[in-house]
This record gives structure tokens, sequence and C-alpha cells, in this order.
């Protein structure tokens, strides 16, 4: 998927399901703000390109996921309520 085509999925409000080599095509084209280790996948990175902010999780080894986020106040949201679920699975 050509980056043109993320950026407008992105900005009308899409969550991408990416392979990862399509993510790493583009990934450098996105500023990494934040980086937060999971412990069960990977990963999960706030990304930036302009003024648009997303979410980047890689549930599987397969697969990466694009999710919009309209600001760094959602995106806080965003990780405190993601972590929390993957703190929760580690406790099984």
């Amino acid at each position: 998927m050509k980056l043109e085509t993320i950026e407008k999925k992105l900005a009308a409000g899409e969550i991408l399901t990416l392979k990862p080599g399509d993510w790493e095509a583009v990934a450098g084209d996105f500023k990494v703000v934040e980086s937060h280790e999971t412990g069960m996948a990977g990963q999960l990175q706030i990304v930036k390109r302009g003024r648009k902010v997303a979410a980047v999780e890689h549930p599987d080894p397969k697969t990466v996921v694009l999710r919009p986020l309209s600001s760094m106040a959602e995106c806080r949201g965003f990780v405190c309520d993601r972590m929390a679920a993957y703190d929760r699975m580690w406790d099984g």
C-alpha cells in the first residue's frame, strides 16, 4: 500500500491492517514519538506524520495495525488502556 493511500485512509478515520513489509516500506516517513513494550505483542508505537497521529500495533507476526488518533491526549488514553489490557493478560 502506498504512503498516499495510507494517509488518506488514516485521515478518513479508517483503521488499517497491513502486512509487515507494507508498513516497513513507509515507516520511515513517520516519526515515532512514543514506544511501549507490550510484553506480548511487540512494540506499541505512537507515530506522527505532519499533524496526524496514529498508533501502530503488532497483534501477530503477520499483521501491523495502524489506528488513527485525533490528538496526543487521545494517544495517552489509548496507550494507558492498551497497556492495562496487556497487564491483565499477563496476570492470566
